[in-house]
């Protein structure tokens, strides 16, 4: 049988362990800074999107193309992940997945508010997005109910309002270029 000795209260927990405890990081979990990039990597390419930018202005039909579709992918990733952790949840309020949410609506709304320019531009290509996009704003929507207690009611709204407004700007935006 083997022998153990009982720690006691004299001696320093240090001298018990056969190395000292590595130091913590007193940052953010590794989830909320994961979450942080990939919310600053979306509109980032959201903004190279934008016409008000100087990347916009001066990019070729394939290097918006090129966007566009990174942005589309960045997009899925990051709603599929925000689905995979809302149904961890459980129905639990998730206040930082409500604020995820709010920032990918906020990417959806820029992105239909730019159809109209980006349509000359990349007709063939906006037609495929649209189909890609479609799917996207269910998922939201479906984000939106199972998050409702994440967040105020006043916010909640307005988010399922702007959410709404955005899929039928992309509907009628889908109507009137066919």
């Amino acid at each position: 049988m083997i022998r153990i000795d009982p720690v006691h209260a004299s001696g320093a927990v240090s001298e018990q362990l056969p190395h000292p405890p590595l130091p913590r990081p007193l940052s953010q979990s590794p989830a909320e800074a994961g979450s942080d990039f990939h919310a600053s990597l979306l509109a980032q390419h959201a903004l190279l999107l934008d016409p008000d930018g100087e990347p916009a202005r001066d990019a070729t039909p394939e290097q918006l193309q090129a966007q566009l579709e990174r942005l589309l992918l960045l997009l899925q990733e990051r709603i599929d992940d925000l689905k995979e952790r809302a149904l961890l949840a459980g129905g639990r309020p998730a206040h930082g997945l409500f604020s995820e949410l709010e920032q990918v609506a906020a990417v959806l709304a820029r992105l239909v508010q730019l159809w109209p320019w980006l349509l000359p531009v990349l007709p063939q290509q906006l037609a495929a997005a649209r189909a890609r996009l479609q799917p996207l704003f269910v998922i939201c929507h479906f984000l939106l109910r199972a998050l409702q207690h994440s967040a105020e009611a006043a916010a909640w709204q307005q988010l399922a309002d702007s959410l709404a407004t955005s899929e039928q700007r992309l509907l009628a935006a889908a109507a009137g270029d066919r």
